[in-house]
C-alpha cells in the first residue's frame, strides 16, 4: 500500500486528535507514544517530526482548548454591561468548556493529579494563560477606567488571578483522593472551600464587594470532580463510543 503524505497541518491535527481520544480512554500516563503511533498508523519519526514529546501533545490540546475559551469569549467584549459581570461571564464561559462538553476537556488532565505530576500540570496551565491572559487585561483595564475596579497594578492583578489556578493543584490532589476513597462529600468541601477562598481574594485584588465573583456553585463543584474521577472515566469512552 502506498505511503499516504498529508499536508504538514492536517497531519499534525490527526495526530494530536488520535492521542487526545487515547488520553479520555486510557488516560495520560498510561497512554505512551507507541499507543498513538499505532493509531494513528504512522512511524516515530513522522510524530516526532510534529511533536517532540507526549508532553507537547497535552501542551497543544490544552491551547486549542484556551483559544475555543479566547474565540468565544471575544463575543463578550462587546457585551453592553458591567466589568464585573463581564467578569463573572468569561470565568463561567471557561467552566463550561474545559468542564461541561462531553467528555470534558479538563479529564484528560486526570492522571496528572494521581501521579503528582505538577510540574507538567503547571506548564499546560502557562500555555493556556498566554491565550486568556489579554482578554482578562482588557476586562480588568475597562473596569479601572470605569471606576469598578480599585486596583493599584493592572498587570500584578491579572497575574495573581491567572496563578490562582496553578496553586490549585495540591487542593484537587487532595479532593480527588477523597473522592476515589469513597468520600465525595469530603472531596467537593475540600474544593469548595479553596474557590470560596479564591473568591474572596479575587473581590479583594479589584476592590469588589462580598460574593461580586463566582468561581463555580455546588453543581459544577460536582461536575468537576465526576469529570476527573478514575471511576466516570469507563462512563465517558462508553458514551464517546455510542456518540461515534
Amino acid at each position: 500500500m502506498a505511503r499516504v503524505v498529508k499536508a504538514a497541518a492536517v497531519r499534525r491535527a490527526e495526530i494530536l486528535t488520535h492521542a487526545v481520544n487515547l488520553f479520555f480512554s486510557k488516560g495520560y500516563d498510561a497512554t505512551t507514544v507507541d499507543d498513538i503511533l499505532e493509531s494513528v498508523g504512522i512511524s516515530k519519526g513522522a510524530f516526532y517530526h510534529h511533536f517532540e514529546s507526549k508532553e507537547e501533545l497535552l501542551a497543544a490540546f490544552t491551547e486549542a482548548i484556551a483559544k475555543a475559551i479566547a474565540t468565544h469569549a471575544s463575543g463578550l467584549l462587546a457585551e453592553d454591561c458591567g466589568e464585573c459581570a463581564r467578569l463573572n461571564r468569561f470565568l463561567e464561559l471557561g467552566r463550561r468548556i474545559q468542564h461541561e462538553s462531553e467528555p470534558a476537556p479538563v479529564s484528560a488532565y486526570a492522571s496528572l493529579f494521581r501521579t503528582g505530576n505538577e510540574p507538567l500540570y503547571q506548564r499546560i496551565l502557562g500555555v493556556g494563560a498566554r491565550t486568556l491572559r489579554p482578554i482578562l487585561s482588557t476586562i480588568l483595564a475597562s473596569g479601572v477606567a470605569k471606576g469598578e475596579f480599585d486596583v493599584a497594578d493592572e498587570a500584578l492583578a491579572v497575574e495573581t488571578i491567572l496563578n490562582l489556578s496553578a496553586t490549585r493543584f495540591p487542593v484537587l490532589v487532595e479532593a480527588l483522593r477523597l473522592s476515589d476513597a469513597g468520600d465525595a462529600r469530603g472531596g467537593q468541601r475540600v474544593l469548595s472551600r479553596r474557590l470560596t477562598a479564591e473568591c474572596r481574594l479575587i473581590e479583594r485584588i479589584l476592590g469588589l464587594p462580598l460574593n461580586s465573583i463566582v468561581l463555580a456553585d455546588a453543581g459544577r463543584v460536582v461536575s468537576a470532580l465526576t469529570a476527573l474521577s478514575s471511576k466516570s472515566a469507563p462512563r465517558r469512552t462508553r458514551r464517546r463510543g455510542a456518540a461515534a
